[in-house]
């Protein structure tokens, strides 16, 4: 099992307690603090825009893939939340209203709908904000041994991660058709970064090649404090604290 052998450097640090913590591919830093406030910063740690909307309950799920089209998921409520670069509010939709129950976990697609897990048809759906369902896989009931439990989904580099903390991660490919499972339980989020999935586990940041399956452990400055999240971005590495995110380049 190799070692990523680099050199970390302290470029700023984020007074906040972050619950969540997300970055996009400009390297810009989306945290909820514990109030349930969406913060932006940019990459050197500049506060940028603030949102927040306090009746729909906490935020559990942030998608920055694309940094001009932003995603929020108020679970309490089944309420998507859509805002743009400025973190100004473009739409918002129910999923209640759309005949959705019992959503986990949802991310957005490369073509700027949404997918999502439908645990009424055991399915995976791409819809759009209509509800109208744009794609769907089989009755995954049929085809996996235990029942899905979403907690987290991705779309990356043209297939679709779906994490399961007790199965682990089901890939399918851009049309919804079910790939494989990774053996990878216990995870809350990962990164797809390069044809790697990354992700933090057992206060160890870990690397897995899609193509070599290789398996290895990449280097994070040593901290007195708990890690919450890690996340990569380029040549920054951020690591969630406490009470406190601190940004490394390296």
């Amino acid at each position: 099992m190799a070692q990523d052998s680099l050199k970390y450097q302290l470029s700023a640090t984020l007074d906040i307690k972050a619950s969540y913590l997300v970055t996009d591919v400009l390297q810009n830093i989306y945290a909820v603090d514990e109030d349930g406030e969406l913060i932006k910063f940019s990459p050197e740690g500049e506060e940028l825009y603030r949102f927040n909307e306090f009746t729909l309950g906490m935020p559990t799920l942030i998608d920055a893939t694309n940094p001009f089209k932003v995603l929020l998921y108020y679970p309490e409520f089944q309420t998507v939340v859509t805002l743009d670069n400025t973190l100004s509010k473009t739409g918002s939709f129910d999923l209640f209203d759309l005949d959705f129950d019992i959503i986990e976990a949802l991310c957005f697609s490369n073509d700027g709908n949404i997918w999502l897990y439908d645990p009424i048809s055991f399915k995976v759906k791409k819809i759009d904000n209509s509800a109208r369902t744009l794609l769907s896989s089989s009755d995954l009931s049929l085809v996996l041994e235990s029942a899905l439990e979403p907690s987290f989904l991705l779309e990356r580099e043209n297939w679709l991660f779906v994490n399961d903390p007790e199965s682990g991660i089901l890939v399918f490919d851009v049309y919804g058709e079910y790939s494989k499972t990774l053996d990878m339980p216990g995870l809350r989020s990962f990164q797809v970064v390069d044809g790697r999935i990354i992700y933090f586990n057992d206060k160890t940041l870990h690397a897995f090649d899609l193509q070599s399956l290789d398996r290895y452990i990449i280097s994070i400055p040593e901290t007195e404090k708990a890690i919450q999240n890690v996340r990569i971005e380029k040549e920054r590495l951020y690591l969630a604290l406490e009470d406190e995110v601190r940004i490394y380049s390296f």
